[in-house]
């Protein structure tokens, strides 16, 4: 399978199609990733960024809506505007990554669209945040 061809890259482009204002795809991608490995440590030869955040919060948020909502919703007003979306779709990197102006609007955005594995991560690089694969969330301190 071609990057092209990727679900991560599937997912990336139906988010932008959803109509959001201010959504776009990031052109330097590799350098912004580049710098939030940096400033966490992450081990990005890892297929799975989340297993070597350091000091990292987390919720088990299982089939509870509400929880994920809640701690996304925190999350996200830490972070400021904009945030960057990266779709990893448990997918190994390359992986597609988004601007998105106005991050409380991120909440609304995922509703609509189907489940997938992604991160969010501040302009500044200092806050990110993880939805897994095993529906949890694992965040920066």
């Amino acid at each position: 399978m071609s990057v092209q061809d990727s679900s991560a890259v599937a997912t990336a482009r139906k988010i932008c199609s959803l109509g959001y204002e201010g959504v776009s795809e990031v052109s330097d991608a590799e350098a912004l990733l580049a710098s939030l490995v940096d400033v966490h440590g992450i081990d990005s030869e890892r297929q799975y960024w989340w297993e070597s955040l350091k000091n990292a919060g987390s919720l088990n948020y299982g089939e509870s809506g509400g929880g994920w909502k809640e701690r996304i919703s925190a999350l996200l007003a830490d972070m400021g505007d904009p945030i960057f979306l990266v779709v990893t779709d448990d997918e190994p990197s390359p992986w597609p990554v988004l601007r998105i102006e106005q991050g409380a609007e991120l909440v609304r955005l995922l509703g609509e669209l189907h489940f997938f594995e992604y991160f969010v991560f501040s302009r500044d690089c200092e806050r990110v945040f993880f939805d897994t694969h095993d529906n949890s969330l694992i965040w920066s301190p």
